[in-house]
């Protein structure tokens, strides 16, 4: 059995880890190590296994997708013995989370796998980008200054969390996932233009929603945490990008991405742009989020952060973010609490 926790007895910290994230649209391998105050990756595989296409509609996941993540693991523990990686954390989200069926695939996983995999919840999923956001970016983002809005759009749901100079105030996970709302749209029996307005609408009126539910503050940033969306918004909007992992989108640019994709199969945006089949397959209620969210919360830019899950808790796990008091888990939480008395 491959050990996928932390041993309370040892104060040493991991100088090589790996995580294995099984999502709903994929399932990843990340393997990194600690180099001074920097996390290199050595290794990171993508399998698309879009356990959630047929979950958010059934509400089980099928034996042969069940197979499917089996025969990639055992792929990725071949990889985990060429690096000699034993710390090693495993992870699902939200189609595996909410499948009536989870039990009997975490139990194959368990024994023919060797792993032990942790749930995660919304909040444990904003908790984790957050305490990567404030260690790697608070240099380029107003973390210490600002009171920021934080969503992470999955493929199963959209998770938030307003942070005050740095602290929680609160998290929130609603079905807003990119593959639901993709779902939403390919059953739509309506014009291009009249479901992409009614998309538009029905985000607007859910991030309305979720606004009155946070606390009474004023946001003044709002920081998009994403997997493979910066090079698409490059392609898209025909803008250079960095390798690095922040890019300022304007309202005005936003709007033109929402022209740009609203109505278009995928098929028609992989051509036209070069996009990988499945980021080509959300960019549509990508587009509709983000300028909903703009327009909602009254913001002429966002930041999207390009990042993963993965990458996110392997920098909490080798730089030992849980053990500072400011990324301390509790201390946001009380925090959290604290916000919703007043």
């Amino acid at each position: 059995m491959l050990n996928t926790t932390k041993d309370a007895a040892s104060s040493a910290l991991p100088f090589r880890a790996a995580v294995i994230d099984i999502g709903s649209n994929a399932t990843r391998l990340i393997i990194g190590e600690r180099r001074d105050n920097s996390l290199r990756v050595l290794e990171s595989l993508r399998t698309p296994l879009a356990l959630g296409r047929e979950e958010f509609r059934t509400g089980v996941v099928s034996p042969d997708a069940a197979s499917l993540v089996l025969s990639t693991i055992r792929r990725y523990r071949q990889t985990l013995a060429e690096y000699d990686v034993k710390d090693v954390q495993a992870v699902a989200t939200t189609a595996v989370r909410e499948a009536r069926n989870r039990d009997v695939l975490l139990d194959s996983v368990r024994r023919q796998g060797g792993l032990d995999v942790t749930l995660l919840t919304a909040g444990d999923v904003v908790y984790y980008f957050d305490a990567y956001l404030f260690f790697r970016l608070r240099r380029v983002l107003p973390i210490r200054q600002q009171i920021i809005l934080t969503a992470e759009l999955g493929a199963g749901t959209a998770d938030f969390s307003v942070m005050r100079r740095g602290a929680v105030l609160a998290t929130v996970g609603l079905p807003l996932g990119m593959m639901r709302l993709s779902q939403l749209l390919a059953e739509a029996e309506a014009e291009p233009e009249t479901r992409g307005r009614a998309l538009r609408e029905y985000l607007e009126t859910e991030l309305a929603g979720l606004r009155r539910q946070l606390p009474r503050v004023r946001i003044q940033s709002i920081v998009l945490l994403a997997e493979g969306l910066v090079p698409a918004l490059g392609a898209l909007l025909g803008r250079p990008t960095s390798p690095g992992e922040l890019f300022r989108l304007k309202r005005h640019l936003a709007e033109d991405l929402w022209s740009r994709c609203r109505g278009h199969s995928a098929e028609e945006l992989v051509a036209r742009y070069k996009l990988s089949p499945d980021m080509a397959e959300t960019m549509e209620p990508l587009s509709a989020t983000m300028t909903a969210l703009l327009r909602v919360f009254s913001r002429e830019e966002l930041a999207v952060v390009q990042t993963s899950l993965g990458e996110a808790l392997l920098t909490y796990r080798l730089f030992d973010l849980g053990g500072a008091e400011r990324y301390n888990k509790l201390r946001q939480q009380l925090t959290a609490a604290r916000s919703l008395c007043y």
